[in-house]
């Protein structure tokens, strides 16, 4: 019986996620109270990462005053649904066959007077469609905004339904102890920070946005939320508001007491740790011993990076429980290097082919991007004789 070993090269290539416009970056209006709390004010901007919400379109119709030609083609007509205020719901027209997607900015029933209303899909694809930097006019409270999306739309069994993508954060850089991060937050279009939202905190010369970079805000509403940032610990508040003529967020950090124990790390290649438990721990570029609250951690968020090579991974997990006291050292086991696992086996009249990405600690990772412009390839040896090479195509 001939034997064959497959080997599997993933190029760990991946497609940089740029933070946006340098503006991100400028630093956020900021107070230090009586009590030692931080306090600072982010204003909206637009990044490079979108926090996507639904709206279904099945159902929903609309009857406007006056309309342009929409074309010769069946047209939907419906309101998008952004947020929970029915004031800032959007009526729209859209002509699925054109791929044209007419919104009534100024609500008023009349899609002739909005300026400029209309978009066209970026894909000539009806099954796929995207309309790209669509500026929604939102109203919280007597302060107006502007939330600036994509909206795609694709064929789904829950009937008509598009994607909104906000790409809008509130941001600016804040400082703690002397230490410079980048805040983000991202609302889902209802104007309040609840459980739908998500927020970053992340070193100023950070290039990417990952959705592992985010944390959800229910994090903030736990029994204890308090966050280990920067060697300090602190409680965390932020709120939507009305200040100086526009909508800001204010953010508030409240410096807590801290006990600690330390934290040993074999592993290499750590970009980003989060340890979540009693509190949450976020460790940038972690040196082999850390100090850190003690307490339980059951749950870890790991982001590796290889700079020369230019890949990242992420692994998120549920541990075993990591215990840090103030008597004995923890070893934590996790991170770089990666080892490249193939398994192959016949599957019908084809093979099937696993691979895994496998940290220090026997955990695995997984890229946080695909970068198709560079698939999979693969190397067939019998023995130590190569018969075949080739890559693998998408679908």
């Amino acid at each position: 019986m001939k034997r064959f070993f497959v080997a599997i090269a993933i190029m760990l290539s991946i497609t940089s996620e740029l933070l946006g416009a340098n503006s991100i970056l400028e630093r956020a209006d900021g107070l230090t109270t009586d009590t030692g709390s931080h306090v600072f004010y982010l204003e909206p901007r637009q990044i490079q990462h979108n926090l996507t919400i639904f709206s279904n379109i099945h159902g929903s119709s609309v009857e406007f005053k006056k309309e342009p030609d929409l074309g010769k083609w069946q047209v939907s007509r419906g309101v998008l649904a952004v947020g929970n205020k029915k004031e800032n719901y959007l009526p729209f027209a859209w002509n699925k066959i054109d791929g044209k997607l007419y919104i009534d900015f100024n609500r008023n029933l009349d899609l002739t007077d909005d300026g400029k209303n209309i978009f066209i899909r970026s894909f000539n694809n009806p099954s796929y469609q995207q309309y790209e930097n669509i500026p929604l006019p939102l109203k919280f409270g007597n302060k107006a905004t502007t939330y600036t999306v994509n909206i795609t739309y694709q064929p789904s069994y829950r009937g008509d339904i598009f994607d909104i993508h906000i790409k809008t954060a509130w941001c600016g850089e804040i400082e703690l102890h002397g230490k410079k991060w980048l805040l983000a937050v991202q609302d889902s279009g209802n104007g309040v920070l609840n459980d739908e939202d998500l927020f970053m905190l992340l070193p100023p010369d950070s290039t990417h946005l990952e959705d592992s970079s985010f944390l959800e805000f229910s994090a903030l509403k736990s029994t204890t939320p308090e966050f280990f940032i920067g060697e300090h610990l602190y409680n965390i508040n932020m709120e939507m508001m009305e200040k100086d003529d526009k909508v800001l967020v204010r953010a508030e950090f409240k410096e807590r007491p801290v006990e600690k124990g330390r934290l040993d790390l074999t592993g290499s290649y750590i970009k980003r740790l989060i340890l979540k438990g009693n509190n949450t721990v976020i460790l940038d570029r972690p040196t082999s011993s850390v100090m850190i609250p003690i307490g339980s951690y059951l749950n870890a968020n790991i982001m590796l990076e290889n700079k020369d090579s230019k890949w990242r991974a992420t692994n998120d997990q549920k541990l075993m429980g990591i215990n840090i006291t103030k008597e004995k050292p923890f070893l934590l086991k996790q991170g770089g290097p990666l080892r490249n696992v193939a398994s192959a086996r016949h599957y019908y009249k084809g093979i099937s082919i696993e691979y895994q990405m496998v940290g220090a600690g026997g955990e695995t990772y997984s890229l946080p991007w695909l970068d198709y412009r560079y698939p999979p390839r693969f190397v067939i040896y019998q023995g130590d004789k190569k018969i075949h090479a080739g890559i693998f195509s998408y679908g």
